[in-house]
């Protein structure tokens, strides 16, 4: 079983750490175990000083964590099999203020599911406009147990598997929205703006990929493929629906490559319609430039947030799947 330190230490060193992550599956003690570990990783002072992916275990800091009396190491329990919201104010409350010891404050909410609506709520208006030098690690039996809203704003990383595949770790977990509205389409026939105009937007990058590897189309698939970032500048919603098209695009087709269970993949792929052409896509495109490819698309996100030129944005993430990977084109 891969070490959920030394994966963690892998995210670090390529200084794309979130500030909210889920730990799932597993039992409630080695969740909260591997929160407490990972949380010492990033609060121990020799962390810098050493060539290692684990925490020193020897430092004050990593013996306050093992103590649970470090003051940058916020743990919030269940009380009564319940966590309210006067427990969410009171953490949110703290934020503002720097950490004390380190660079850096870890919050573990154990066994997040157990929260009520209110508090639920509460802690997702934090994680949707985060502190700074605040990281946040939600325990979780299955992410089907906490409101997509909040899935959606933080990274997964999986307890007591036996694989951890590179996507599973290091992609962003809104997928579960976009896979509601494929369900919604395809499978139950609602159609809302929202989801429809997403639908739409996956569509047109499959037709545009498809007519890519139709020999001598490959220059009017690009234009089309400008054209669609170009209509989805126009508002910064419709970027962000591009972006999430082009998530799950890169996390199905490493699902494909990690999967080795065609029956298996079935019940994995969000885009399962499009599995044949997804099989044959999949063989373009080596799986750590797809990692790669999905923290871009993460890193674009935020600086959209922060006024990019989204027309730019949307051209380099679309560029992508016109590089290197597509040379092997069949007719």
């Amino acid at each position: 079983m891969k070490d959920l330190v030394e994966v963690f230490s892998r995210i670090l060193e390529s200084e794309r750490t979130s500030h909210a992550y889920i730990l799932e599956g597993s039992s409630p003690a080695q969740r909260i175990q591997e929160a407490e570990r990972l949380s010492m990783l990033l609060l121990c002072m020799a962390r810098d000083n050493i060539d290692t992916s684990a925490p020193c275990g020897e430092c004050i800091s990593c013996k306050k964590v093992l103590a649970r009396v470090h003051p940058d190491l916020i743990l919030i329990e269940p009380v009564k099999d319940l966590i309210r919201i006067d427990q969410i104010k009171d953490l949110v409350s703290g934020l503002k203020y720097p950490p004390l010891e380190g660079q850096v404050r870890c919050i573990i909410i154990q066994e997040a599911q157990k929260m009520n609506s209110d508090a639920a709520n509460t802690l997702l208006k934090t994680l949707e406009e985060p502190p700074s030098n605040n990281i946040f690690f939600l325990t979780v039996g299955s992410i089907d147990q906490l409101l997509p809203t909040i899935v959606s704003r933080c990274q997964r990383l999986s307890v007591g598997v036996e694989r951890i595949s590179p996507y599973a770790v290091e992609a962003p977990t809104e997928l579960s929205r976009f896979e509601l509205y494929v369900n919604e389409v395809t499978v139950n026939g609602i159609e809302d703006n929202e989801s429809s105009k997403i639908i739409e937007k996956r569509n047109r990058i499959f037709e545009i990929l498809s007519l890519y590897y139709e020999r001598g189309k490959e220059a009017a698939a690009i234009s089309n493929a400008f054209q669609l970032s170009k209509d989805s500048a126009q508002e910064r919603q419709d970027f962000f629906e591009l972006l999430l098209c082009l998530k799950v695009l890169a996390r199905d087709l490493l699902l494909i490559k990690t999967v080795g269970n065609d029956a298996e993949l079935d019940n994995l792929l969000i885009n399962n319609e499009y599995k044949d052409f997804l099989i044959e896509l999949s063989g373009k495109f080596h799986e750590s430039d797809l990692c790669q490819y999905s923290f871009q698309l993460s890193e674009l996100e935020n600086m959209a947030r922060r006024g990019i030129n989204l027309e730019y944005a949307g051209n380099f993430a679309i560029l992508f799947w016109f590089g290197e990977h597509g040379k092997d084109r069949t007719s």
